[in-house]
C-alpha cells in the first residue's frame, strides 16, 4: 500500500526513471510476498474444500479484476491523468486492505487437525487401557508406570 502511494507521487514529482524502477521493484517485492499468505489464509477459511479450489478462485478473481483495472486505468490515463489513475489504484489497494482486515479469522483446517490429534491421543489411551489389565500386569509381566513407560518386573524394586 505504501509502495503504491510512493509510486503515485514519485511519478508526478521525480523525473528520474531509475527512482521509479526502484520503487516499482519494492512495490512488486512486497506485493508478491503477500500472495502465499493470502493463499494459505484462503485455504484455512475454505476448509474442507481443497487448496486447489481456493487458490484457483483467487487466481481467477485476480485476473478478472486485473483486466478491469488495466482497462479502467488506461482510460483514466488517456482522458484525465496518470496521477488520477495511480490514486485510483491506491484507493483500490486501500479498500482491499480494509476488507482483508475485516475477515473473521476462522482457522478451520488447524481446528480439524487439532481435533484429529486429540482423537488419536484418546484412541491411544484406550488402546493402552485395554492392553493392560486393571492391576497393571500384562501377559509378559510388564507394567505401565505413571510416566507411560513400560518396564519389566525385574527392573521394579
Amino acid at each position: 500500500m505504501l509502495g503504491m502511494v510512493a509510486f503515485t507521487f514519485l511519478t508526478k514529482y521525480v523525473n528520474q526513471i531509475w527512482v521509479l524502477f526502484v520503487v516499482g521493484g519494492i512495490l512488486g517485492f512486497f506485493m508478491t510476498g503477500y500472495l502465499p499468505v493470502g493463499f494459505e489464509f484462503a485455504a484455512e477459511l475454505t476448509y474442507p474444500e481443497s487448496e486447489g479450489t481456493s487458490s484457483g478462485l483467487l487466481n481467477a478473481s485476480a485476473q478478472f479484476f486485473g483486466i478491469i483495472l488495466t482497462i479502467g486505468m488506461g482510460l483514466l490515463v488517456n482522458k484525465v491523468s496518470p496521477l488520477e489513475a495511480n490514486i485510483t489504484v491506491s484507493a483500490a489497494l486501500l479498500l482491499g486492505t480494509i476488507l482483508t482486515g475485516l475477515i473473521k479469522s476462522d482457522l478451520r483446517r488447524q481446528a480439524a487437525e487439532k481435533r484429529d490429534q486429540d482423537t488419536q491421543k484418546v484412541k491411544q489411551e484406550i488402546f493402552l487401557e485395554t492392553k493392560f489389565t486393571s492391576n497393571g500386569i500384562c501377559g509378559d509381566e510388564t507394567k505401565l508406570n505413571v510416566d507411560d513407560s513400560v518396564t519389566s518386573d525385574d527392573e521394579r524394586i
